[in-house]
């Protein structure tokens, strides 16, 4: 999966790189795991020009709200669901040059071992934001804890 992702963002900047001339390709990332890898891009073609503006979480500035004013050529950080909510929000329509890699999900406790040992009523969080929240759903009824309705399902599925 590392490898598909490199690669796919080498082929991005190198096809924008290109089309922007003799400027640096300005790019916005989180910087785990797409700043490093986009360093490591760099390393693998030393001809590409690229300025990697790291976006650490918190820090107030939107790569999205960037890119449509013009601060970074484009972004390595979203899931297209994400991109579609950031669209309506910013009231803007953005290009998919590239699909990215998908962070992990999984299930985490402090106090419970084993999906079997997890008790009957049990509360689990979730995250709060559209995107990541579809993707926790399907992972507990991939993990058989939940059933989602058909009609979600469709809605939904990234």
């Amino acid at each position: 999966m590392m490898k598909t992702a490199i690669y796919t963002m080498a082929g991005l900047a190198l096809l924008v790189a290109q089309s922007l001339q003799a400027a640096p390709l300005r790019v916005a990332a989180d910087p785990v795991p797409h700043a490093e890898i986009l360093e490591y891009v760099q390393k693998i073609d030393p001809k590409l020009d690229l300025k990697v503006v790291e976006m650490s979480a918190g820090g107030g500035a939107n790569p999205n709200e960037l890119l449509a004013a013009g601060d970074v050529d484009a972004n390595y950080f979203q899931h297209l669901p994400y991109l579609k909510d950031q669209e309506k929000a910013l009231g803007k329509t953005f290009s998919v040059v590239a699909k990215v890699h998908i962070e992990p999900l999984g299930i985490y406790s402090h106090k419970v071992k084993s999906l079997a040992a997890l008790p009957t009523g049990a509360s689990i969080g979730v995250p709060n934001n559209t995107t990541n929240l579809s993707r926790s759903l399907y992972l507990l009824q991939d993990k058989g804890l939940i059933k989602l309705k058909n009609r979600l399902m469709a809605a939904t599925r990234w």
